[in-house]
């Protein structure tokens, strides 16, 4: 089970979060934030052969045929250097990113991009001809989330260090596969989902049913 938040922009760094999910002091996980990360992976999935030109970034220039690759069907070449890419791989690059922009060169394929959970399906075939370049972007709101562990879980609380300060939490999602349960807020209010509502300002939630 997943627990996600998302906090108002309006600090330049993450707090110190933590979830507790039971009453023992060691039954408490911190929360991991998006941008944070060492490690960025870029998902790529071409329906027939396509030429990865450039990666841009905000933190500059990522040459597709020098970047760490997972696949055992891509190819780099080097007239011009390109990535070649040939069905599902992975690209991973070491930092994190703001925004990644790609560029293809034209060809008949269908490029399939994920990074975190951005999606975009490139149709290079469209564009007569000439290289095409797809942006994706981190979203401007502070997401953070924790996997929690596979037991019974009857209450959820978020907890900040003092020197956090005053938190606005714009989302906060409990999310199982399959569900696992309802929970109710400590005002009362429903969630999972609380975009824009009242279970937002709550900092704790309640196991109301089971699955």
């Amino acid at each position: 089970m997943w627990l996600r938040i998302a906090l108002d922009p309006d600090r330049p760094d993450p707090p110190a979060m933590r979830v507790s999910y039971g009453p023992r002091a060691e039954q408490v996980l911190p929360i991991s934030w998006e941008g944070s990360e060492t490690t960025t992976l870029l998902g790529l999935d071409a329906d027939r052969p396509a030429t990865l030109l450039a990666i841009d970034s905000d933190r500059g220039a990522l040459p597709p045929w020098l970047v760490q690759i997972w696949s055992q069907a891509w190819q780099r070449v080097t007239d011009p250097p390109a990535l070649r890419l040939l069905g599902a791989g992975v690209i991973e690059a070491q930092g994190a990113f703001k925004h990644l922009t790609l560029t293809f060169a034209p060809s008949d394929a269908v490029v399939t991009i994920g990074w975190l959970d951005q999606r975009a399906t490139v149709h290079l075939s469209a564009h007569a001809g000439s290289p095409v370049s797809v942006t994706l972007s981190r979203p401007a709101e502070l997401r953070g989330a924790v996997l929690l562990p596979p037991v019974r879980i009857d209450r959820l609380a978020i907890l900040s260090d003092p020197a956090a300060g005053s938190l606005s939490l714009r989302d906060v999602t409990i999310d199982g596969r399959p569900r696992q349960a309802s929970w109710r807020s400590s005002n009362g209010s429903r969630a999972p989902g609380c975009r824009s509502s009242t279970a937002c300002r709550a900092r704790s939630w309640t196991r109301t049913s089971s699955p």
